[in-house]
């Protein structure tokens, strides 16, 4: 019993960590307007 008290106390108080929701990090990220152009380097590859 003295063992479940002490984790008790030392780990009762522990914060929960919050999860990211869906969608937080909407805007932060941008892509160039030639993103589904092919590229050049397998030009080759592609005929």
């Amino acid at each position: 019993m003295d063992y479940i008290e002490f984790i008790i106390q030392k780990y009762g108080k522990m914060e929960v960590k919050k999860h990211p929701k869906a969608g937080c990090m909407q805007g932060t990220f941008t892509l160039s307007p030639d993103f589904d152009e092919p590229l050049e380097d397998f030009k080759e590859y592609m005929k």
